[in-house]
């Protein structure tokens, strides 16, 4: 559920806490410290959104590989790099001055060897993309549409299947954690060939309002991953939490 962080007096707290912070795990991370509702719940209770945490390293093995897509300042990145030395992490996060924010706990906790920073958008077609700066939430920043308001940058955007090909892990992607504000369904589009050669958990954030705005709904991003084979495995909240038919068994559906 998301909470109102516009207030003066939670800018202020935010304004007024250091750019570090430690997480309830002992790792490391630099916050946000203007109006980001991530970080603001970090900085409040040391870790996020427990259940998508849990359900990221329930679906982990050591020396597989997790995207982070949409990634904010990182948690669930780090998160990952954490508990498995030998993962491979790769986070994409557009916003610049939040993607050098990740880029700095990466260096921090001597993550280099397990984690990879890509300041780009994903999306289904590659290239530079006008990118929405929400001015009260930095992390409802977004791809810009008709809808959306706040300061505009451009960014670079690029489709998942293509840069995997590029960029191989050297493993199976085993999870893929996606809030991009509404631009799910565009970002899924564009990498078919990963959920059907890899078969990754999946936890995916679904508001319709937000999907709306991108000319889909969550009815669409649910029958897109049903058609790739895939299945609700847990209550949603605000999130889909999906496995790949193959890959699940009595003891992991809830």
């Amino acid at each position: 559920m998301r909470i109102s962080i516009s207030s003066p007096r939670i800018k202020k707290f935010l304004q007024g806490q250091s750019e570090w912070m430690q997480t309830r795990e002992g790792f490391r991370m630099q916050a946000n410290r203007e109006l980001d509702y991530t970080s603001f719940m970090l900085r409040l209770f040391g870790n996020l959104e427990p259940k998508t945490g849990k359900y990221i390293l329930d679906n982990m093995n050591d020396g597989e590989a997790f995207l982070d897509i949409g990634a904010n300042v990182g948690y669930f990145g780090l998160l990952v790099a954490d508990r498995f030395p030998n993962s491979r992490v790769i986070s994409f996060e557009p916003n610049p001055p939040i993607e050098h924010c990740l880029r700095a706990s990466v260096e921090r906790n001597a993550f280099e060897d397990r984690m990879k920073v890509v300041r780009s958008a994903v999306s289904n077609q590659a290239g530079t993309l006008s990118f929405t700066v929400e001015p009260v939430n930095s992390g409802h920043s977004r791809i810009t549409t008709d809808r959306t308001s706040g300061d505009v940058i451009r960014v670079n955007a690029v489709v998942m299947d293509h840069w995997i090909k590029e960029n191989p892990p050297g493993c199976r992607i085993a999870c893929v954690k996606m809030d991009v504000e509404g631009a799910e369904v565009l970002a899924l589009k564009g990498m078919a060939a990963i959920l059907e050669r890899h078969q990754p958990a999946l936890c995916i954030e679904g508001y319709d309002n937000q999907l709306r705005e991108f000319g889909s709904s969550l009815a669409e991003l649910r029958k897109l991953l049903t058609d790739a084979g895939y299945h609700e495995v847990a209550e949603p909240d605000g999130n889909l939490y999906m496995k790949h038919q193959s890959r699940i068994t009595s003891r992991n559906v809830s």
